[in-house]
């Protein structure tokens, strides 16, 4: 008996650390596929995969199901055989279900799959980038200077077109003149009132720098979307002070400019371009009765006549016109997943239904079609979930294996709040228009999506829910702090930027009377940080503590009587500290160090006893715990391969929540698909 006891805890020991394998090397294999972009290479790990653990049916079925999608992203048929076999041979695998959603999406109407397609990788950045007309540049922002450069990709030389400073001034959403001799961008200004300009520059200008000329400067944050065929006009977007979003006309020569249309800055149209005959505007826009539905619309130059081309209960963005001018391709989360349509257009109205293009492109950015038809296309590498995992309350330890908090929109999700009641688990999701929040019912497992109609992008900091659970307060980039009904999505402002001082990392007291937040600009070594309360009743504000460091990330005890932050005291060899202040200001005391990388937010034990916090290695995250009362600090958690940001412990302190995602550095990969327009109908 015994010796049969010990060949099943033997068998079973083996298996695990064969599962164990199986995930590391799935893990590799997925990194080499979305992180590397080598699609064939990750083909192969996945092959190998397949062969290895042919008897572990959840292993084998995700290599197939990977081998699948990489075939996808390569234009191959061979992606509708792997499909085919996932389901005949693993019908009773979770992943099975998504293979017949993407052969589905792979049916009759799917033109490319035969059409011998090319879709290649052209660079990998970490900017804002567009393509030249004929393909071969590329306008980016550097991400250290904010400077705008433009890099040949033949011979992969950059050269720089206008010098920009992170901590004052830097240079946004470049657009190609149709000759390609000139570029139009944003240029924002810090401190300025109306921080923004207009601004063009020549690409071969004289001693490797041309001087800009400015078209428009002041009223608010000025975004160019495209030049009109015969390169005099631009169309640009403004943003004004009053949270509304006009659509303007502007004169290249002279810098004259013409509204064409004025909405709400939560109605604000994207993604605009002209017409081939220069008869009218293109964009993309919220429908007003329902927000989380986009829309594609023409506009007549003169701005007389709006009309709908593309309606359809989903996301419809960032259109394009074919370069003959007849068709208009755009990108739609309509069948499931986002793909590419296309759809006739004649005389400013659509002609017939649109037609799939290209199924599952995943997380895609347009950037522009060059005069060959070549289609240009940002892909963020960065994989991010929300994961969920037991906690042991007395060691502090998570026990268990976390599993994600929800299989929708997989690699897009951030910065989990717990409710205060323990009912709800709220966190954001990349999407348009800019982050969405999603809540989830830890009781039902139901989820809910609110789509905040704020003027400016979310920031993906971590919202901080009202003692009361009415809502959340969130941090808008660019516009401050801003409430989110918990049921509507309906937005407000609370607390506006100051001196161009955004009010970071908001937390409430238990009451709701009072809210803390941190001041202060990144990048910025003269600057004082402060952490302030404000009275949310009498709206004045009382400064608790300041520091001539940096401060990154901040935490209210549950009973509100302690602070918790991190401080950066020396910005050439910053060492972060963790520090805890009484809440109603005083000294500060350092409770750890943190040796690591990545801090990423801090959380409190529902007993006020320790705090959470998260370190990254090279080989992955850690979840620490230190005591607040002083004393060694204690790993609770290590995650090989991920990093591991944002903790947010459940009321009961037995459950945690946190962000996950893939290491390495936040990239953005360049792709041109090839090949397709001639599978147009």
């Amino acid at each position: 008996m015994r010796i049969l006891l010990l060949a099943v805890l033997m068998a079973a020991g083996a298996l695990a650390q064969t599962s164990a394998e199986a995930e590391k090397q799935l893990q590799a294999a997925i990194h080499a596929e979305m992180v590397q972009g080598d699609l064939k290479g990750a083909m192969e790990q996945y092959n190998r995969i397949l062969a290895r653990h042919a008897r572990q049916p959840d292993v084998a079925a995700r290599a197939l199901f990977q081998i699948g999608q990489c075939q996808e992203k390569l234009g191959q048929a061979d992606a509708r055989r792997s499909y085919e076999r996932l389901i005949k041979e693993y019908p009773e695998q979770k992943i099975t279900a998504e293979a017949r959603q993407r052969l589905a999406a792979l049916g009759k109407d799917d033109a490319v799959a035969t059409a011998g397609i090319r879709v290649r990788q052209v660079w990998t950045t970490r900017s804002d980038v567009a393509p030249s007309p004929d393909g071969r540049f590329m306008a980016y922002i550097d991400d250290d200077t904010g400077s705008l450069a433009v890099r040949d990709l033949a011979t992969g030389n950059s050269r720089r077109l206008a010098a920009g400073s992170r901590q004052t001034e830097w240079a946004h959403s470049p657009r190609f003149s149709p000759d390609g001799k000139q570029i139009a961008y944003g240029w924002f200004v810090r401190g300025q009132d109306g921080p923004d300009q207009l601004r063009t520059v020549a690409v071969n200008g004289k001693n490797g720098e041309a001087q800009p000329r400015v078209l428009l400067t002041k009223g608010g944050w000025y975004t160019p979307y495209a030049w009109s065929p015969d390169g005099k006009f631009l169309l640009a977007s403004l943003y004004d002070k009053d949270r509304k979003d006009h659509l303007l006309l502007v004169s290249v020569s002279d810098g004259r400019s013409r509204t064409l249309k004025s909405v709400d800055g939560s109605l604000a149209p994207e993604n605009g371009a002209f017409s081939q005959d220069g008869r009218f505007v293109m964009y993309d826009a919220p429908d007003r009765a329902n927000r989380r539905q986009r829309d594609i619309y023409l506009l007549s130059i003169d701005g007389a006549a709006e009309t709908p081309l593309v309606e359809h209960p989903a996301q419809d963005t960032h259109p394009l016109w074919t370069p003959d001018g007849k068709k208009v391709l755009f990108v739609s989360d309509r069948s499931g997943t986002r793909g590419l349509w296309a759809v006739t257009v004649a005389g400013g109205k659509p002609q017939g239904t649109p037609q799939l293009l290209k199924s599952d492109l995943g997380r895609i950015t347009p950037l522009g079609m060059t005069a060959a038809g070549s289609y240009y296309y940002a892909v963020r590498t960065r994989m991010t979930d929300v994961d969920m995992a037991d906690l042991d309350p007395e060691t502090g330890k998570v026990t268990g294996q976390p599993a994600r908090a929800t299989e929708r929109y997989v690699g897009a999700n951030v910065a989990p709040a717990w409710s205060p009641d323990g009912q709800f688990l709220a966190w954001l999701r990349y999407g348009r228009p800019s982050l969405t929040i999603t809540i989830l019912s830890a009781g039902t497992g139901e989820e809910r999506e609110l789509f905040p109609d704020t003027g400016f992008p979310i920031d993906n900091f971590q919202p901080a829910w009202y003692p009361d659970g009415s809502a959340l307060l969130v941090t808008s980039w660019g516009e401050g702090n801003t409430r989110i009904d918990a049921r509507t999505g309906r937005s407000s402002l609370v607390r506006k930027i100051e001196n161009t001082r955004n009010p970071l990392f908001p937390s409430f007291s238990p009451d709701g009377k009072k809210l803390f937040f941190v001041y202060g600009e990144w990048g910025a070594p003269e600057h004082i940080f402060t952490i302030r309360m404000s009275d949310i009743e009498s709206g004045r504000d009382t400064e608790i503590y300041r520091t001539k460091g940096g401060i990154r990330s901040m935490a209210v005890s549950k009973d509100g009587s302690q602070v918790a932050f991190f401080q950066i005291n020396d910005r050439t060899k910053p060492v972060p500290s963790l520090m805890i202040l009484p809440a109603s200001g005083g000294q500060a005391r350092e409770v750890a160090q943190v040796t690591g990388a990545g801090m990423g937010g801090l959380a409190w034990s529902p007993d006020g006893r320790y705090v959470f916090f998260n370190q990254q290695w090279n080989e992955g995250g850690e979840l620490w715990r230190a005591p607040a009362a002083g004393g060694a600090a204690e790993k609770a958690a290590a995650m090989e391969g991920v990093y591991l940001r944002s903790p947010s412990i459940h009321p009961s302190g037995r459950k945690i929540a946190f962000t996950t995602g893939t290491t390495g550095p936040s990239t953005t990969d360049i792709w041109v698909m090839e090949n397709f327009l001639s599978a147009l109908k």
